[in-house]
């Protein structure tokens, strides 16, 4: 059936990004070589186009799968006028695109992006899939860009709900926000999909032999990804000074994506010493050469809003590297996860109280290492494998498909 399934993918977040390396381009991939015939509209940082290696090497492997790369910059001075510039423009190329190439599905990532597949739908009557990746409207009341009184959060939320109407389907990363989102929009309870994030088990696998030389009789502690906004960085390194006072061969790893030097200064201006921490910045395809090498994964956020909502890639990454995890409550479904699976701990609240009461818990399991990292890949295999996330996508696909056909038949056209 999916052999004349032809998608138009937006995305606000650059193909180039790490998010667009290892959230959008894998998916992609692995839904063209399922015969999905897809064109991909991006968004790309305006630093991105001097990285021509990434540029290029991105251009290429989307090419051998046959995949079309419409790229638009973003733009970001002027934050408002920018974001509309953009949507604008994007609403231009996604009409050239749909038109020219008799596109039927539109899938939308992120909230920008579905803005603009909203008004092409009403234009076009295309198919859309509003993939939500979280309450990106609570997140901004996280990050104290908006109150809930202000003007922006109020708009934004009609704007949601515009998006949310017109919608054929919804995915979501969490069963907390299918189950929030259902309660508000009681009518649409049947299009709303839950699809975690998902990693590719080839890419991120555990350990074989020994650590690499410098972690070497080390118990590293890892934190990956941002640092700033709601991302608990700082508590991450307050956390590790407490295990380094309880164990003196711990290392702090953090392999930082977006500014790698102020996590390092946040380390010196903490006072821990040079030899215990080590930062990195790493393209996408080396940081699973470094996640499989920590003893423990640190996951903190600072959500009151859009924790229903939120589904850490690094949760999927470490697990799949059999590395468990120590989270702060409230992250999407991870709590219910952790405590089923046995895959790790909850951190109650940022004290140092609590740090030393989950420290006193994980040190002893840290003993039957090898179960636990079997343990944790199992979960990985059976929840947040690539593959399942593909054919729930690729579901959702010839649903879709198939609702167009039917409306063909009845309203007296064939294909």
């Amino acid at each position: 059936m999916n052999q004349h399934i032809e998608v138009l993918y937006i995305t606000y977040d650059g193909l180039c990004d790490p998010l667009g390396q290892s959230q959008v381009v894998p998916y992609l991939i692995a839904l063209a070589k399922k015969n999905i015939k897809i064109y991909i509209l991006s968004f790309e940082k305006k630093g991105i186009f001097k990285k021509t290696n990434l540029l290029n090497k991105t251009e290429q492997i989307l090419c051998q799968n046959a995949i079309k790369w419409q790229r638009l910059k973003y733009h970001k001075n002027l934050r408002l006028l920018a974001t509309l510039y953009d949507v604008i423009y994007g609403y231009i190329c996604g009409l050239l695109l749909i038109n020219r190439h008799q596109l039927n599905i539109i899938h939308a990532r992120g909230y920008v992006s579905a803005f603009i597949a909203s008004c092409l739908k009403k234009t076009t009557r295309i198919k859309f899939i509003f993939d939500m990746r979280g309450f990106w409207v609570e997140e901004k009341v996280d990050a104290g860009f908006w109150s809930k009184k202000s003007i922006g959060y109020k708009l934004a939320k009609s704007l949601e709900k515009v998006m949310l109407d017109s919608a054929d389907r919804i995915v979501v990363l969490t069963e907390k926000a299918r189950l929030f989102l259902a309660s508000q929009i009681p009518k649409k309870n049947d299009i709303i999909e839950v699809i975690p994030t998902c990693v590719d088990l080839n890419n991120f696998k555990p350990l074989e032999g020994l650590k690499k030389d410098s972690l070497q009789d080390k118990l590293v502690i890892l934190y990956s990804g941002s640092i700033g906004t709601f991302y608990g960085f700082k508590d991450a390194v307050e956390f590790f000074k407490v295990l380094l006072g309880k164990e003196q061969r711990s290392f702090f790893l953090g392999l930082i994506n977006n500014q790698p030097d102020a996590a390092e200064n946040i380390l010196k201006a903490d006072g821990l010493p040079p030899h215990s921490y080590r930062i990195l910045s790493l393209n996408h395809m080396e940081v699973s050469n470094w996640v499989k090498e920590a003893d423990v994964s640190l996951i903190f956020y600072h959500r009151d809003n859009s924790y229903a909502g939120c589904w850490p890639t690094k949760f999927a990454e470490s697990l799949a590297c059999g590395v468990p995890v120590i989270a702060n409550k409230n992250i999407g479904d991870c709590d219910d996860i952790i405590e089923k699976e046995k895959i790790g701990f909850i951190l109650e609240d940022f004290t140092n109280s609590e740090y030393k009461k989950v420290i006193d818990k994980f040190l002893p399991v840290l003993k039957d290492r090898d179960l636990l990292r079997i343990r944790c890949r199992n979960v990985a295999e059976r929840l947040f494998s690539l593959d399942n996330g593909i054919k729930r996508y690729l579901n959702i696909y010839n649903r879709l498909y198939e609702s167009i056909i039917l409306g063909s038949l009845s309203d007296g056209r064939t294909e």
